[in-house]
């Protein structure tokens, strides 16, 4: 459950409303694995994307972000992702591929 508040945490910290821009409801944890340390999933209903999005906290101290549709098919993958880089790539619900560009992330599936 830490994991999942730390995420929680860094995002307002970084952008306090943007959990509301995105239209965030249903905040999960997601249990540590073998690969991942746990992280979150949340389903937003954003202009550019609607869907899930889970947040998975790698053990190197990395987040891999996951887009996945409404109909549970991954969209978009965004892996290294620093914690400082978290809303940058979360504006992908709202300004689509144009806020990938516009940060300059280029680690992008």
């Amino acid at each position: 459950m830490e994991i999942a508040k730390t995420i929680v945490n860094q995002v307002i910290a970084l952008d306090p409303w943007a959990f509301g821009a995105y239209g965030a409801t249903k905040l999960f944890e997601i249990p540590e694995c073998s690969k991942y340390a746990g992280g979150l999933m949340f389903t937003v209903n954003g202009k550019k994307h609607k869907g899930n999005v889970l947040i998975f906290l790698k053990w190197s101290d990395v987040y891999k972000i996951v887009f996945m549709s409404e109909d549970g098919l991954p969209v978009k993958e965004v892996d290294e992702v620093y914690c400082d880089m978290l809303v940058d790539v979360l504006d992908f619900i709202e300004f689509g591929d144009r806020s990938i560009r516009l940060n300059g992330l280029s680690n992008i599936n």
